[in-house]
């Protein structure tokens, strides 16, 4: 399975601190509510062997895990439908519905779900794009983005002009939302200095000394991570 870490960041409008889950929730009681939790994962539906197996894999650990959100990416129709059958405690809203493309999965019992927007890369040759669902996530707003950025090593110059556009959209949503940017960027060594947009952290660097505030710390280690 593709690896499941996360690489995301946050604007400067406040870390993530989990705030009251709406009374419109089925769910009483919040065993966490000190804490969100969020779930990047390329699931490589590209690939079709034992796609289903793998996908239903997926689906077990994301039950398993409890996260209140979700981006997956590579995500093909059969996937699809894979996951809305096997996380019926979850809304799903993909970023297209042809080839193969980004999810965002919100946790029913722990967000409320507002809008969404898809806004192409219109320079891509793979058909990429940056999904954003505005939702509130245990009482806290959010602008919730993903993206599977250009691949490969050739499509360089394009990947960090998409990674431009995707900061930019972050510093343009609502400055009362807590802004989330994560997903598989692809992003090497000698690209990841396009990380230090003024506005944008690593939520790696935030975290890293805060109790009770779990990142994998593999995000952004570019070098073990070559795509």
């Amino acid at each position: 399975m593709a690896n499941s870490s996360a690489s995301s960041l946050t604007n400067s409008s406040g870390a993530i601190e989990a705030g009251n889950v709406s009374q419109s929730q089925p769910e009483l009681v919040d065993p966490e509510p000190h804490r969100i939790r969020l779930l990047s994962w390329n699931i490589d539906g590209l690939d079709l062997e034992n796609l289903q197996t793998r996908t239903k894999a997926a689906c077990d650990t994301i039950v398993t895990e409890k996260p209140d959100v979700v981006y997956l990416q590579e995500v093909v129709l059969e996937s699809l439908q894979i996951i809305k059958s096997n996380l019926p405690g979850y809304n799903v809203h993909p970023a297209a519905d042809k080839a193969y493309f980004t999810c965002v999965l919100l946790k029913k019992s722990s967000t409320v779900f507002e809008k969404s927007k898809i806004m192409p890369f219109t320079t891509s040759r793979m058909s990429r794009n940056l999904l954003t669902v505005k939702a509130k996530v245990k009482g806290i707003p959010m602008y919730l983005i993903t993206s599977h950025l250009e691949s490969t090593k050739e499509h360089k110059e394009e990947r960090k002009r998409q990674l431009l556009l995707s900061f930019k959209h972050m510093m343009e949503a609502d400055p009362t939302c807590t802004v989330i940017f994560g997903g598989d960027l692809n992003i090497r060594d000698k690209e990841v200095h396009v990380a230090a947009y003024i506005g944008c952290n690593s939520l790696t660097l935030m975290c890293s000394g805060i109790n009770n505030c779990i990142v994998d710390n593999r995000s952004w280690r570019c070098s073990r991570h070559h795509l």
